[in-house]
């Protein structure tokens, strides 16, 4: 049986910047643009570098992905806790580069099976604490819900993140 090839710590400093540019890139240009070697020229490295961190693309979105959810899932926390958690949810979902990022991933998720189920994952994580703010904020000002937590979530955030990208475009209307 042959041996696995070693790979780079998690922790590794290069492995966030190879996360950080591809991000980036994929903002920039759109998921169709990011290869290996798109990737290691951005950065001035070799192509061998994006390998030794990850065996694949799909294992590098797949990062991407995990590492995006965190830091969202992480806000939304706060979120939660803070004075005016609607807000706190809107000003997350209304992040443009956010909402750009999140766009080329669901378009890439339509297509790599691996990177599907880290978006759906995440999505239905946010989701679900989406609604647990709304619930919260309502029920601190005794107003009784006239649609389910969940749709108004899913509205709030996807409303949200089409006037970001919107607004990138210059639409205003």
């Amino acid at each position: 049986m042959a041996a696995s090839r070693r790979r780079g710590v998690e922790s590794s400093a290069t492995r966030a910047e190879l996360i950080e540019a591809a991000a980036a890139l994929i903002c920039e240009e759109g998921y169709a643009a990011l290869t290996s070697r798109t990737l290691a020229d951005r950065l001035n490295l070799s192509r061998k570098i994006v390998h030794y961190y990850f065996k694949s693309i799909d294992d590098l979105l797949i990062a991407l992905v995990q590492q995006r959810a965190a830091k969202s899932l992480a806000l939304l926390e706060e979120a939660l806790h803070s004075a005016e958690p609607l807000r706190a949810v809107w000003e997350i979902c209304s992040n443009p580069d956010q909402a750009a990022l999140s766009l080329e991933l669901n378009a890439l998720a339509n297509r790599r099976p691996v990177v599907r189920a880290e978006v759906k994952k995440f999505a239905e994580q946010f989701r679900q604490i989406g609604a647990r703010a709304l619930v919260q904020h309502l029920q601190a000002r005794g107003i009784e819900p006239s649609i389910k937590p969940i749709v108004a979530t899913v509205l709030l955030t996807c409303l949200s993140q089409i006037l970001a990208l919107e607004t990138q475009i210059d639409i205003t209307l």
